[in-house]
């Protein structure tokens, strides 16, 4: 065989082979589920998994990390719906829609996450990723139009020659199985502050800056899911409540100096009007301390100590929510 026999005629055909063999297992796998990230197997198990619970819980990766870990309350009162800032808060709305749709609406819906999470807009490549590639129903997508979440270009690729999303994103990432979380009791010792101070894997203090500059204030897409959610508690006759995760101690000072805070609740609550008549908010930096050693980056608690240590304040907190 001659090379040039081979470029010529062997690997054209053999690079056609492979492309259409990819391409049909892309087409044959095209209506089922992506696997890419938690958010993605989260709502492939909805349909799946009875979670008739008292509560939902919402939450972005600072409660996350508690939530998927730990069990914050009995068997069978919870549901962890947690997920990610990448969402954002439409995110939140869609999957308790999602939620619905297979259970009983629950008592307690309890947003417990950063007070950012409600002023994040996703850029459209992660509103792609995380919000327009899992919510496909068409009022799904139009919901997400009308928020300003729906990408406005997108262009197919072969399968094999994909590079932004990849092969393992139109193929490898369906094949994938669900993971199943594994979650322990809480320790009974993080009822009390850990002693981990400054140093070791603790944030610098530029980044606890950046938090204390955080403008807050409710984006388009939050206006629009807390109005939806109020919609569903009217609907449903459940209580919204809101629970701001631990912030660093100057993070929270400050914002309390300014009314910060008090400014955001305001204008969450104008807009929850009447459909949401049992409106909470709750604040756990009022009554416990995080100083800024406590966190390992700009957000999020160290590991074990100063996570489980919200873990059980929490779980204290769940625990306090009326029974049916």
């Amino acid at each position: 065989m001659s090379w040039r026999h081979f470029f010529l005629f062997k690997l054209p055909l053999s690079v056609l082979l492979l492309l259409g063999l990819a391409e049909g297992l892309a087409f044959s796998l095209s209506t089922t589920p992506q696997l890419r990230h938690p958010l993605d197997r989260l709502v492939a198990s909805l349909p799946f998994e009875t979670r008739d619970a008292e509560i939902v819980l919402f939450g972005d990766s600072v409660t996350q990390d508690v939530a998927n870990q730990f069990e914050l309350a009995e068997e069978g009162r919870l549901a962890d719906l947690t997920t990610n800032k990448a969402s954002a808060a439409m995110g939140m709305y869609l999957l308790l829609r999602r939620h619905l749709e297979h259970n009983q609406p629950p008592r307690h819906v309890v947003f417990a996450g950063t007070p950012e999470m409600l002023s994040y807009t996703p850029r459209e490549s992660t509103s792609a990723l995380y919000l327009a590639s899992v919510f496909t129903k068409s009022d799904e997508q139009e919901l997400l139009a009308l928020a300003g979440l729906l990408p406005t270009t997108e262009f197919w690729k072969p399968a094999l020659f994909e590079i932004e999303t990849s092969i393992f994103n139109r193929i490898i990432a369906k094949l994938a199985g669900p993971r199943r979380l594994t979650r322990t009791a809480l320790p009974a010792e993080t009822r009390t502050p850990p002693r981990e101070g400054p140093g070791g894997n603790s944030a610098p203090v530029s980044k606890i800056g950046e938090r204390i500059n955080a403008r807050l204030e409710l984006s388009r897409n939050a206006q629009l899911a807390i109005a939806r959610i109020c919609a569903l508690s009217a609907a449903h006759d459940f209580q919204f409540h809101f629970v701001w995760a631990p912030l660093p101690v100057h993070a929270h000072e400050r914002w309390q100096s300014d009314n910060r805070l008090q400014t955001l609740e305001t204008a969450i609550a104008e807009i929850t009007g009447p459909d949401c008549r049992n409106v909470t908010f709750t604040d756990i930096n009022e009554t416990h301390t995080f100083p800024n050693h406590a966190f390992r980056d700009a957000d999020h608690l160290r590991r074990p100590g100063w996570t489980t240590f919200y873990g059980r304040i929490l779980e204290d907190y769940l625990s306090r929510l009326p029974k049916r």
